[in-house]
């Protein structure tokens, strides 16, 4: 007689209490060990996959987005409901509150959530420079003030990064460029107009953008690998590359305040537009372009290619107003130069011609920077004149 087969212990314990739970309450009962078979899996997934998946750093980045983009917000309409000279003095102080909030978390935090605590630090720190910042241009009236006040925020800002973040001595060194940037901006306007003081900053800048990878260089630590070499310790390329972009690192800060000071000279020596001065803005877009071969990090490199192509920009719209087809034509072979770098690969032949041109270029560049700069000033024409 066949007879039902007796239900075993899996079916035993699948009675009538056992109605499917959802992924929540799963969630409750799943453990550490599987939370961390969970996370090895993610990380273990292709690349593709794990870029598009809503995680914590994902989170971390989108509260901070959100709390810089409601910052500004904020300050935006406290200057239009309040007045100048109220919102300014209110978003100073509440800067200064959220720097020294931010600093404490940033370098105070410990224990099992000390991670959450830095990450908040770090977004009060950037709230307090952007609030820092706002607040110093409306309070303030006249060019030279602003360009004091929005120094001294940025700079504390970064003091404050550099004794309470990783970013250490990098801060710390943007902020001494951010205040000897500002201190020559302020030399140069109480002794000449805004445009006179372009001419000379822009020049003075990019020449300070040549000597730091030479600075970096000598930083760099190589004789130390040199005697190495020379001990017969093998040396790889690898490590050459490493202490150099360790040294650029540092320097990373200071590299885009002289870009953004050479991008604002540039931009005011067109402001009373003439064959030397628009020469000169050339000069200096093409210096910054080549120069930008000579830095290893992507912020570098970035920073100098962002500030050539405002000051091509610039050069266009100038000349937008006394033409319209040309400047158009022109803005059409900017945009096909960029798409061009998407798809092309310069064979190693080429590039080495390309590069001894660019090295040419620059050179000449460099010598002719001078003159245009005097030029500028209207001494040339003064002495055509005299004569």
């Amino acid at each position: 007689m066949v007879t039902a087969a007796e239900p075993g212990p899996a079916a035993t314990r699948a009675g009538p209490e056992a109605v499917p739970r959802s992924s929540h309450e799963t969630a409750k009962d799943v453990g550490p060990d599987s939370v961390e078979g969970q996370t090895g899996r993610s990380a273990s997934a292709p690349l593709g996959v794990r870029n598009w998946r809503w995680d914590e750093p994902a989170r971390a980045r989108t509260a901070g987005v959100a709390a810089l983009a409601l910052g500004l917000v904020a300050a935006w309409y406290a200057n239009h409901w309040l007045g100048s000279a109220r919102a300014g003095t209110i978003l100073l102080v509440v800067a200064c509150l959220a720097g020294a909030a931010g600093s404490v978390l940033s370098g105070l935090a410990h224990g099992a959530r000390a991670g959450d605590r830095h990450r908040l630090g770090y977004v009060l720190l950037a709230l307090a420079g952007l609030w820092g910042v706002c607040g110093a241009w409306v309070a303030t009236g006249t060019l030279a003030v602003r360009l004091v006040a929005f120094a001294a925020a940025v700079a504390l800002t970064l003091v404050l990064a550099g004794v309470s973040t990783p970013l250490g001595r990098t801060a710390l060194l943007g902020a001494g460029a951010v205040a000897a940037t500002a201190a020559l901006w302020e030399t140069g306007l109480l002794l000449t107009d805004a445009r006179g003081t372009g001419v000379v900053l822009g020049a003075l800048s990019v020449f300070v953008l040549g000597f730091l990878p030479r600075l970096a260089l000598r930083g760099a630590g190589l004789l130390r690998l040199d005697d190495q070499r020379a001990r017969g310790t093998s040396v790889s390329a690898h490590e050459v590359d490493t202490a150099l972009a360790a040294n650029h690192r540092q320097l990373a800060l200071v590299t885009v305040t002289a870009a953004a000071s050479t991008a604002a000279g540039g931009w005011l020596a067109l402001d009373r537009p003439s064959p030397w001065s628009v020469g000169l803005v050339v000069l200096l877009a093409v210096l910054l372009m080549a120069r930008a071969r000579a830095y290893p990090l992507t912020v570098e490199v970035l920073a100098l290619t962002a500030a050539a192509a405002v000051l091509l920009v610039r050069l266009v719209v100038v000349w937008g107003s006394h033409a319209t087809v040309g400047p158009l034509a022109m803005f059409a072979v900017l945009l096909a130069g960029v798409l061009v770098t998407l798809v092309l690969r310069v064979p190693e032949r080429a590039g080495g011609m390309l590069r001894r041109a660019t090295d040419v270029g620059e050179s000449v560049s460099v010598v002719l920077l001078l003159p245009f700069v005097v030029g500028a000033f209207g001494v040339f024409g003064q002495l055509l004149t005299a004569f």
